[in-house]
């Protein structure tokens, strides 16, 4: 079975970093490993204007290369790169999978808090936006992308007041437990026929809720005889701080393929790497994870550390046995240098030494700066290529037993240390 990790961009709403990741993206040409792809956001492409369907999402980043992308392309990351840089030596030749998530979280949060939408008029705004939606993937030709449905997001502008985000919950709880909205709002996809593969998002407040979701999706395939390309499992956030948070996931997953279910399954947003041989052991194919570019991108801020990945694997898919601590992020400067043996496409041309001094001069290079940020992350996105590669070549039993007994694990800072591999079989154990 293959896997894929998907970066995340939120190109269109940020600024710095997030548009110079494309400048870097060439960095992947060479990848040894067909498992690394990008997950963008419709909301962000596409609501930098109002048209019929959208209204306009301020702040708007990089507008005149999203008015292109509104035209339609054939090949959307490289459009972005082209249109950013202007030249083609940042071409990107290695074909990366596009995801797009659909948003629909904060385009409903902004509509009910920010412009004072009814339960009737968010209904009615995403019937027609999926009109929309539909149109931006054909015409960038998307690979695949995630379907339109009811769900929360728990963030709020600072003047959001308490009765606002009251009616906020009333609106959206009352839209996610009524079956029949939310099985309309899909079926509106479904039936859409895009050549764009679809996910359908499946949400849930616990693995019993998830199962029921997935039924009803299932239910819905029948009556149409339309399928989707997969399931995407979405809201899971609230996990990774459970105890045995991410085998509770695993399950979830599990639960699903115990249906009979062989689609690819998603999971939206908690992935993190340590973690993902644990949801691999539970069904999942493909993860999203945001944390690798946080820990990139918080460096600097208010005194924080800038961290590093401690690398696993190598490129031959050996265990790196320099390593002690492996999948751990690490201030990149207090790192012992002289066991730094990562030989990565970005560690394979940069030392160590060598992005801090980027790091350091930002007052003298902003450039400079913004990519040593950006080396950091993509240290890391191979690191989940070789995870990935290394899973699909052994399989996740070998995997987990040919792990090097050395390799201590800690979940956080006020945690202990403990055995990495006897640390991954009890979550696995866990999930039954």
């Amino acid at each position: 079975m293959s896997f894929k990790y998907f970066m995340t961009s939120n190109f269109g709403g940020g600024g710095q970093t997030v548009p110079r990741l494309f400048k870097h993206l060439h960095y992947f040409n060479d990848l040894k490993y067909d498992n690394i792809s990008l997950l963008l956001n419709y909301r962000y492409l596409s609501f930098f204007k109002k048209n019929k369907y959208r209204f306009k999402f301020d702040p708007v980043f990089n507008s005149n290369i999203l008015e292109e992308l509104d035209q339609g392309c054939d090949n959307l990351i490289n459009k972005i790169i082209e249109e950013y840089t202007n030249n083609s030596k940042y071409k990107l030749l290695k074909n990366l999978e596009i995801l797009i998530d659909s948003g629909s979280g904060a385009i409903a949060n902004h509509l009910i808090l920010e412009q004072k939408f009814l339960k009737e008029d968010l209904i009615n705004f995403f019937k027609n936006l999926i009109h929309d939606h539909h149109n931006f993937l054909e015409k960038n030709n998307v690979f695949s992308a995630i379907a339109f449905d009811y769900s929360l997001k728990n963030t709020y502008k600072k003047n959001a007041s308490k009765i606002d985000k009251e009616k906020y919950y009333k609106i959206m709880n009352d839209l996610i437990s009524n079956n029949k909205q939310q099985i309309e709002l899909i079926k509106l996809s479904l039936n859409r026929n895009y050549s764009t593969k679809l996910y359908a998002p499946i949400h849930g407040s616990d693995k019993d809720d998830y199962l029921k979701s997935y039924l009803t999706i299932r239910k819905i395939e029948e009556s149409t005889n339309k399928k989707f390309y997969g399931f995407a499992l979405g809201g899971l956030g609230h996990y990774p701080r459970k105890k045995n948070g991410y085998s509770l996931i695993a399950k979830i997953i599990k639960s699903i393929k115990d249906e009979g279910e062989n689609r690819k399954i998603h999971v939206l947003g908690s992935a993190a790497i340590m973690h993902i041989p644990t949801l691999i052991a539970g069904g999942a194919s493909s993860f999203d994870c945001h944390s690798p570019w946080r820990r990139a991108m918080d460096g600097g801020e208010s005194g924080s550390p800038y961290k590093i990945l401690v690398p696993l694997l190598k490129n031959d898919l050996q265990f790196n046995l320099d390593s002690k601590k492996p999948l751990q992020y690490i201030d990149i400067n207090t790192l012992n240098k002289s066991k730094w043996n990562c030989d990565c496409r970005i560690c394979s041309e940069f030392s160590i030494d060598d992005i801090i001094k980027m790091l350091n001069n930002r007052s003298l290079d902003i450039e400079e700066y913004y990519r040593g940020l950006i080396l950091i992350y993509l240290h890391a996105v191979f690191q989940h290529s070789y995870l990935l590669a290394k899973i699909k070549k052994d399989n996740i039993k070998n995997f987990i037993n040919s792990i090097p007994s050395k390799y201590m694990f800690q979940k956080n800072i006020r945690s202990r240390f403990e055995n990495f591999k006897d640390f991954l079989k009890n979550e696995i154990d866990f999930i039954g």
